[in-house]
């Protein structure tokens, strides 16, 4: 037996207001009839609301919005134009802006031209492709001058690094930290900015032999960064180097540290 369409459900429903038959009993007439195929409740219910109001037209009404042929090849290019000029673009600024629906949005960046959000990669430090390059080449010298570590000569160098001590506010991984992306991208970096509460800093000096000094840099001590590292920070370097290596002369020692200005060795008094 074929099915009856929604037209002539409606129909059954209009005739069965019109006898005066509740919405129970034009339910118990048509279960038995058309079992799974039955208008439910709720549907029954809607139908005779609209009837009690005078409304006794069986076509649906208008709905408001684009057709639904809206996921074709000139939104979706739409849409991918959008992402590129802001890859931090929400759903909802894409519907206002489109005029769409969030399905067919949804759709279109995960059917058609393939987007997907993800969130950046924190890292310490943002390089740029030069500065990693001459970072390659200084590493690269500096295995070819000490052989690869073979070298005795690897014993004189002192290495100074310094870290911040601090409390800070990490971004979540909300909503306002993901961008779009295609599938093939490379994923995005986020540089840290912390907000710092209190900082201070540890500089420690290590050579091939493990740990050769840490010197704490306070707080109040940052006003002047290159009187501390003159007349704090080196000398108590120097003085655990003289009691490692009596015997050795400060020419012996080749230092590397992390941006210390270039002009203070020369003014310290050895």
């Amino acid at each position: 037996m074929p099915k009856w369409s929604r037209m002539e459900y409606r129909a059954i429903l209009r005739y069965n207001f019109e006898r005066r038959l509740t919405v129970e009993q034009c339910m118990d007439e048509m279960e038995p009839i058309f079992g799974d195929d039955c208008p439910s409740r709720a549907t029954v219910f809607r139908w005779y609301k609209q009837f009690q109001r005078g409304v006794f037209d069986l076509e649906d009404e208008p709905r408001s919005g684009r057709p639904a042929d809206v996921v074709n090849k000139d939104m979706a290019n739409a849409l991918e134009e959008l992402i590129k000029n802001d890859r931090r673009i929400t759903y909802r600024q894409i519907e206002v802006l489109l005029k769409i629906g969030s399905q067919s949005v949804n759709t279109i960046l995960h059917d058609h031209i393939f987007f997907r959000k993800v969130c950046g990669l924190w890292v310490p430090q943002k390089l740029t492709d030069e500065q990693k390059e001459e970072r390659v080449k200084w590493c690269k010298s500096m295995l070819k001058k000490f052989e690869n570590g073979t070298s005795n000569d690897v014993y004189s160098i002192v290495t100074g690094d310094e870290l911040s001590l601090y409390s800070y506010d990490v971004p979540m991984r909300g909503q306002h930290q993901k961008v779009w992306s295609f599938e093939e991208d490379i994923p995005t970096t986020v540089k840290l900015q912390a907000r710092t509460l209190k900082n201070n800093t540890i500089v420690v000096f290590f050579g091939k032999r493990g740990i050769i000094e840490r010197v704490i840099m306070y707080e109040k001590e940052k006003k002047d960064k290159d009187t501390w590292y003159l007349e704090k920070c080196l000398p108590q370097v120097v003085n655990s180097l003289k009691n490692m290596r009596p015997k050795s002369t400060l020419d012996f020692w080749q230092f590397h540290h992390n941006n210390p200005p270039a002009f203070l060795s020369e003014k310290l008094n050895w």
